[in-house]
């Protein structure tokens, strides 16, 4: 990733689809710390970018972060993909949160 890294700084003209593709890249690895801090510095996120956000943190088993991701995702009128919903009905089935 620290290759990859220096790659993507590199890039003049980032799209969403870069972006999202380092969030995802550090939330496989299992570097959420990074994941994160590249996920708030985006200029703009949709339902893929929040997805494979709520995906990294999955992985770890970090089912309330998931939540509340999405509850952000709700607040920045983001409609949601399949994938999102697959991610969030497992942190509430993981958490007992049907709710």
């Amino acid at each position: 990733m620290e290759i990859t890294r220096i790659l993507f700084d590199g890039i003049l003209n980032m799209d969403m689809v870069l972006w999202t593709v380092m969030i995802d890249g550090y939330g496989k690895s299992g570097d959420l710390k990074s994941a994160r801090a590249l996920f708030e510095e985006m200029p703009e996120r949709n339902a893929i970018s929040w997805s494979a956000m709520m995906a990294a943190n999955s992985r770890v088993s970090d089912f309330k972060e998931v939540l509340d991701l999405f509850s952000l995702m709700q607040e920045a009128n983001i409609k949601p993909n399949e994938s999102v919903l697959v991610s969030v009905l497992t942190a509430c089935a993981h958490l007992g949160a049907l709710a």
